[in-house]
């Protein structure tokens, strides 16, 4: 009876253990380009001619060491990148406030004629058909999709997204979880995982409006916070709309929020603000483990990253940067940013070096708890990002 008594301890308490397990983190791998127009390159310079490419870090990653395989990003791939030609028509909004700012010398000015009665200040900057991304994902392992590799060979762009997936035990791996994801103009990638999303899902869904609400298509965690993002980006634009039209100051007929050219400064604030809400809900839910945020996002013109982990005892994914002139390949699967003049053309954003130049001349790693922003004017800045919640 004592025997059997023991026995019966051990298997309730393999049962606690199997029922209270926490599923390993994920780490996916993103890469990002962002240049001028002068610049352009092809798909396959990122995806699958380097040393280190995108596809050879979906089974031979360096720096991913969670998860039962941590070498492996199978779950899935994805790619967005916008077309190659003029920029979008765009009209100018008089009203008494400034949402798209044209004096900051971190984002460029968008300034087609106005009458001078109008202040270029006082102008809210409208996309009348602004550019969307053309995105090709698939559910299959990247190193094993031909037709990714074919359009890889023939696709440029100035500004690309590509993701490879390794899904969190429990999520499916279908098309409509595969990064990155779309929503107009906007495209959104995530490296890390929300450690405490099931606890606070119902939490992110309340906040949402029906029409940022609808365009949650899957399952991630990762969507659910680019839905947190668009909806304060869509609150901003609302109150201030709101507060015009109160005071009789607006004169044009209000636009939607996704047809308004933020600034790079209410961009990365944004961001900002979601990693902030994200990581208060977690701490109000009791969440004890540590999220890791790695977010890269754009509109477009603006491109923000994120390098962000909610413990201090917890470093986030890994995040580098590179910036230079061009970005070039010298030799059968070897490249190198390209400094040939005092100008920066391009910039790449990466989870990993493309090169084997790790963190040498090419690669920087981006801070702890930063985040970076490539302006329109293809400059690079980095802001550190502060939280109140206790532990970060």
């Amino acid at each position: 009876l004592r025997y059997s008594f023991v026995l019966l301890l051990c298997l309730f308490s393999a049962f606690l253990a199997l029922v209270q397990h926490r599923p390993p983190p994920s780490m996916c791998r993103f890469v990002v380009y962002a240049s001028s127009c002068s610049a352009p390159v092809l798909l396959a310079d990122l995806l699958t001619r380097p040393a280190h490419s995108i596809i050879k870090q979906s089974y031979a990653c360096r720096e991913r060491h969670e998860g039962p395989s941590p070498q492996l990003n199978g779950d899935g791939f994805g790619v967005g990148w916008y077309s190659v030609r003029q920029s979008p028509s765009a009209s100018l909004l008089p009203t008494a406030t400034t949402i798209s700012s044209s004096s900051s010398s971190s984002s460029s000015s968008f300034s087609p004629s106005v009458s001078s009665s109008a202040s270029t200040k006082d102008m809210i900057v409208v996309d009348l058909e602004a550019v969307e991304p053309c995105i090709f994902n698939g559910v299959t392992p990247a190193w094993n999709n031909m037709n990714l590799h074919r359009l890889a060979d023939k696709i440029q762009s100035t500004l690309i997204f590509a993701h490879v997936r390794a899904a969190t035990p429990g999520l499916p791996t279908t098309e409509t979880n595969c990064h990155p994801f779309q929503f107009r103009k906007y495209l959104w990638m995530h490296n890390g995982m929300l450690s405490s999303f099931f606890q606070i899902k119902r939490r992110i869904l309340r906040f949402l409006d029906d029409e940022i609400f609808s365009t949650i298509q899957g399952s991630t965690d990762s969507e659910h916070s680019f839905a947190v993002f668009l909806q304060l980006l869509k609150n901003s634009h609302t109150a201030r709309m709101a507060e015009r039209l109160a005071s009789d100051s607006l004169s044009a007929p209000a636009p939607p929020f996704w047809q308004v050219r933020f600034s790079t400064e209410h961009m990365h604030a944004t961001v900002a603000e979601t990693i902030k809400l994200l990581t208060q809900w977690e701490h109000e839910a009791g969440g004890t483990e540590a999220s890791l945020l790695n977010f890269a996002v754009t509109d477009g013109r603006v491109v923000i990253a994120s390098r962000f982990s909610t413990k201090l005892g917890k470093e986030p994914a890994s995040l580098y940067f590179a910036s230079g002139s061009s970005f070039e390949r010298y030799q059968k699967g070897d490249y190198r940013m390209v400094q040939a003049d005092r100008r920066t053309h391009c910039h790449l954003v990466a989870s990993e070096p493309l090169t084997n130049d790790r963190c040498g001349r090419d690669w920087i790693p981006v801070p702890r708890n930063h985040l970076i922003v490539i302006t329109p004017t293809s400059n690079l800045l980095q802001y550190a990002i502060c939280v109140d919640t206790p532990g970060c």
